[in-house]
């Protein structure tokens, strides 16, 4: 079997976002890139539930990102999204983040 060589240190792959419609529920993952890569786009799917931003946290080489992840459900739901990261990395260009909500 060959090496696995760790490619970025995620803080979290997956998020509960949990609580009551209307509060202000976030969620916040690091990514410390291992191998060096840049996050060139971030989007959700389906998107029907969450906002999420990113931003880079760490002006090292390479820099560390921070994904913010709101809750948007204005009323009771349960839900799984995904958000997709892509880098521009050829060895790893995309990368997965699971959001399950339960919102009473």
């Amino acid at each position: 079997m060959g090496n696995v060589t760790e490619f970025a240190r995620i803080s979290n792959r997956y998020v509960r976002l949990s609580g009551k419609a209307g509060e202000a529920l976030t969620a916040q993952v690091e990514i410390v890139p291992v191998q060096p890569f840049k996050i060139v786009e971030v989007s959700t799917q389906p998107g029907e539930h969450i906002k999420v931003r990113w931003e880079t946290y760490s002006k090292g080489t390479p820099p560390s990102y921070r994904l913010v992840i709101e809750n948007s459900a204005k009323t009771a739901a349960k839900y799984l999204e995904k958000i997709t990261i892509k880098t521009d990395s050829e060895l790893h260009p995309v990368f997965v983040i699971t959001v399950q909500g339960l919102i009473e």
